[in-house]
């Protein structure tokens, strides 16, 4: 199913206690709300992210991640930023080195982060059309900057993929003061304002 169909359907259903229970505020970054509209019987979250603030390229760090997953573009101005490693020792302009860390969360009672090695990378920057997609492999790496008022859509598909750590790229972070319990209000007031953004495709055939 078209996944910005896929939300129209989940929408279209009240609210539930499990879903509002696994949605988050602050996540990754001050701000962002995590609103989770389904979870399959694998586990896996079908959410929509929406960015109260501006965020900044590289604000959120490079990363892959432990599953398999889509992202669909709602609402603002969103810029996907990918990272190529690269193994040529040809020195060029765009080409800059990067420290990798091996991450575990610490909500799943990991050890955070733990440095790995070094690489040479390209970075690509890719603004996204309004109603696309792309789908990510767990192990493809990138990150988001967007506008105040960004929102997009995250479809896990772990297809037997999960893991337990995922890497990161770039300065270290913590998760201190992040990923914080949201309301039943703050979650009814996005769920809302995420099916008024969806109306022209909630609309179509």
């Amino acid at each position: 199913m078209n996944i910005f169909k896929e939300a129209c359907n989940y929408l279209s259903k009240e609210p539930n206690r499990q879903n509002i229970d696994m949605s988050l505020k602050n996540t990754h970054v001050k701000g962002m709300y995590s609103i989770v509209l389904n979870i399959d019987n694998d586990g896996n979250l079908f959410r929509v992210f929406y960015a109260t603030e501006e965020i900044k390229p590289y604000e959120i760090a490079l990363h892959e991640h432990r599953y398999n997953l889509t992202l669909g573009f709602i609402d603002g101005c969103i810029k996907q930023h990918s990272l190529i490693e690269t193994y040529t020792e040809v020195c060029t302009c765009e080409r800059i080195d990067l420290p990798v860390f091996k991450y575990e969360t610490p909500l799943n009672g990991g050890n955070g982060l733990t440095y790995i090695v070094d690489i040479f990378a390209y970075i690509i920057s890719t603004d996204m059309p309004l109603y696309s997609s792309v789908y990510l492999n767990a192990n493809d790496i990138h990150t988001i900057s967007c506008t105040k008022d960004s929102m997009w859509i995250v479809r896990e598909e772990t297809l037997g993929y999960n893991k337990n750590y995922s890497y990161v790229y770039g300065k270290p972070f913590t998760t201190d003061g992040l990923y914080d319990k949201i309301s039943d209000e703050e979650y009814n007031n996005i769920f809302n304002l995420i099916k008024d953004k969806l109306k022209p495709i909630n609309n179509t055939n």
